[in-house]
C-alpha cells in the first residue's frame, strides 16, 4: 500500500511538471511572437534611415542609428533564444555560416553596442587587441556571444571596469571578458551555464544568456568557461578555433 501510494504521489508530481512545462512553452512562444513585429518594424526604419530615407543623415546620427540598429538585431536573438528554448526539440542553432573575418573590428561593434550601458554606470571600459586576429568562423554567433558577455559584465559591476582581453596562437583565439563585479562562488561556477538561473545579485535577466552562449561557443568548435571568487570580479573566457 506505501509502494502504491508512493508511486500514485511520483504521478501526480509528474503530471504537474509537465503541464508547468507545457505553459511554460506556451507563454514564452506567445511572448517571443509578440516581441518579433515591434523589432522588425524598428530595425526596418533603422535601414530606411541609413539608406537616406526620408533625408540623408549627418555622420553622428547615422553612427546612433547604426548602434540602434545593432541593438535591435540583438534583441531579435535573444527573441529566437526563447523560441528555442519554448520548442522542445528545435533547434535554432544548429545551423553555421562560415566566413573569414577580423577580429577587432568585430569586437569594436559589439563595444559600440554595450558602450552606453558601461559607460551609464560610470564604468571604465578596457580593450586589449595586441596583435591583429583573424579567424575563420561564425561571425553572428560570435558576436551574439561577446554581447552577452558584455552585458552581464556591466549588469552586475557596479563600480571599476569591464575589460576585453584578446590572445590567441596560430590554432586557437581566446577572448577574456573580466568584470569587478561581486564575483561567484565556487559552487556555482557551472550553474551559471544552466537556462534560466540567475544567481543571488537581484538579476532582472531571463537567465539565458551564458546558457545560450556556451553553447554557440561549442557550436563554433570551441568553449565558453569562467573563473570567479567572491568578492573578487569574474572571467569569462571563450576559446575558438582559427579554422
Amino acid at each position: 500500500a506505501t509502494r502504491l501510494a508512493l508511486a500514485i504521489e511520483n504521478a501526480q508530481l509528474m503530471q504537474k511538471l509537465e503541464r508547468a512545462n507545457r505553459e511554460k512553452s506556451e507563454f514564452l512562444a506567445v511572448v517571443s511572437h509578440e516581441l518579433r513585429t515591434p523589432l522588425t518594424a524598428v530595425i526596418g526604419y533603422a535601414e530606411l534611415l541609413l539608406a537616406g530615407i526620408p533625408d540623408p543623415l549627418t555622420e553622428g546620427a547615422q553612427q546612433q542609428v547604426e548602434r540602434i540598429q545593432t541593438s535591435a538585431w540583438h534583441q531579435l536573438s535573444i527573441v529566437e533564444q526563447l523560441v528555442g528554448h519554448a520548442r522542445p526539440g528545435i533547434d535554432i542553432e544548429e545551423t553555421v555560416s562560415e566566413a573569414t573575418l577580423e577580429l577587432a573590428p568585430l569586437i569594436e561593434q559589439v563595444c559600440a553596442v554595450v558602450q552606453p550601458a558601461i559607460a551609464g554606470k560610470g564604468l571604465a571600459l578596457e580593450v586589449v587587441i595586441p596583435q591583429p586576429f583573424t579567424l575563420k568562423t561564425d561571425a553572428g554567433r560570435l558576436r551574439q556571444i561577446l554581447i552577452n558577455l558584455l552585458w552581464n559584465a556591466a549588469k552586475y559591476t557596479k563600480e571599476g571596469a569591464v575589460r576585453v582581453e584578446v590572445r590567441g596562437s596560430d590554432n586557437e583565439i581566446f577572448i577574456s571578458v573580466n568584470d569587478s563585479g561581486p564575483g561567484i562562488s565556487v559552487q556555482d561556477i557551472e550553474r551559471v551555464f544552466a537556462p534560466y538561473w540567475r544567481g543571488e545579485h537581484g538579476s532582472k535577466g531571463m537567465g539565458l544568456g551564458l546558457s545560450v552562449s556556451r553553447k554557440l561557443a561549442r557550436l563554433l568548435g570551441g568553449d565558453l568557461t569562467a573563473d570567479s571568487q567572491l568578492g573578487e570580479g569574474s572571467t569569462f573566457t571563450l576559446k575558438l578555433p582559427v579554422k
